[in-house]
Parts: structure tokens; C-alpha cells; sequence
């Protein structure tokens, strides 16, 4: 839009919008509720947006899915889509990332951002795809009594890709959500938080 980065538009409905400055902030939903909004990061920064749903902070298990199309040029090695969860603050949280591996594949993997360090919990293998022609992520989180938190990442129509299961060293119990991006055109068009 101009030098100021600004990469989240929110659309609640066809006729309105606004735009975001990065990092941007969903605004809180009364209650249930679905958001369209564009979503774009073309460069090679990585650019977030994170729900600002009162009491998110608190959620636990829960099961957070997105659909996502993309507008094509998402062809760049290392460009991807993710979903953040248990997300506590920018330093602090879950990352569930959908890769180009090439320009005809993709691959899955979970990621915990822990005190500003980043560590790979798991990786699929690639399998065809490309992130032009779009599609759904979902991400099942569990956190145990005993404090350890279990993932599970899908893609498409449900397909299991990876899985991090009790997740005890260092882990991040609960938190809200949010969707980030790298070197991509693409747009949400539905976001979808069942559990709590």
C-alpha cells in the first residue's frame, strides 16, 4: 500500500475494509464468528497477524483450521503459510508451517518458538502441491494435566501430515491464535476455532 508495510486488509463484509500496518491485530469477535480478509507478504520479510479474541490467552485444546487461496507467485523456494497457536507473545509460541520445498511440492512442519529460539518438533515428507492453488490447514492442540502438549497438523481435505506428541521440555500450555506468512500473495477466506 505504501512504505509502511501495511499487509493485513479485514474485510468483515464485501463492502468494508481497513488496513493493518504490520504486525497486525485481528480484532476481537464477539463471540463466534468468521472473518475474510486479504493477506499478502511479498517480500521476503515474514509477516504476522495475530486474533485478539478476549480470553484467547487461556485457550488449550482446541482445534484451529484456515482456509486459504492463494493469487499465484508463490513459487519462491522457502516461501510459506502458517498458523500460529498457543501464542502467548511474539516470542513465545506453537507454528504450524506449509512449505514450498520446490515449485511442484510442499511439506509440513511444527515449530515452537520458545524465548525467542525457534526449534523444528517435526517435518513431513513432500508431497505434490503447490501453495497457488490454496487449500485448508488445520492444527489439533491438546494440553495434558501434566503440562505436555500434543499437535497434530493436517492439510486439504483432513490429510495428517505431522505430529509432535507429548511436547513436556520447555512447553507452551495454552495461548490464542494467529496466521503468518513469507514471500506469498494469498487470501483467507474463512477461519474456523472449535474447543477452547
Amino acid at each position: 500500500v505504501n512504505a509502511n508495510n501495511h499487509r493485513a486488509e479485514l474485510n468483515p463484509n464485501a463492502n468494508a475494509g481497513r488496513i493493518y500496518p504490520s504486525p497486525a491485530k485481528l480484532p476481537a469477535l464477539p463471540g463466534s464468528g468468521s472473518l475474510r480478509f486479504k493477506y499478502r507478504a511479498t517480500d521476503t520479510n515474514v509477516y504476522s497477524t495475530i486474533c485478539t479474541e478476549a480470553g484467547s490467552e487461556n485457550w488449550s485444546n482446541y482445534i484451529y483450521t484456515a482456509s486459504i487461496a492463494g493469487l499465484g507467485d508463490n513459487t519462491d523456494e522457502g516461501c510459506y503459510w502458517s498458523l500460529l497457536y498457543h501464542y502467548t507473545d511474539e516470542d513465545n509460541y506453537y507454528e504450524l508451517r506449509l512449505f514450498a520445498t520446490n515449485t511442484t511440492q510442499l511439506a509440513m512442519a511444527i515449530y515452537k518458538h520458545y524465548d525467542g529460539d525457534v526449534s523444528l518438533l517435526d517435518v513431513s515428507d513432500p508431497f505434490n502441491g503447490t501453495l497457488n492453488s490454496g487449500d485448508s490447514l488445520k492444527v489439533n492442540v491438546a494440553t495434558s494435566a501434566g503440562g505436555s502438549v500434543n499437535h497434530y497438523g493436517y492439510y486439504g481435505d483432513g490429510t495428517w501430515k505431522v505430529s509432535k506428541l507429548n511436547d513436556s521440555s520447555s512447553s507452551i500450555i495454552k495461548g490464542g491464535i494467529g496466521l503468518a506468512a513469507r514471500d506469498v500473495n494469498m487470501i483467507v477466506t474463512s477461519v474456523t476455532i472449535s474447543g477452547g
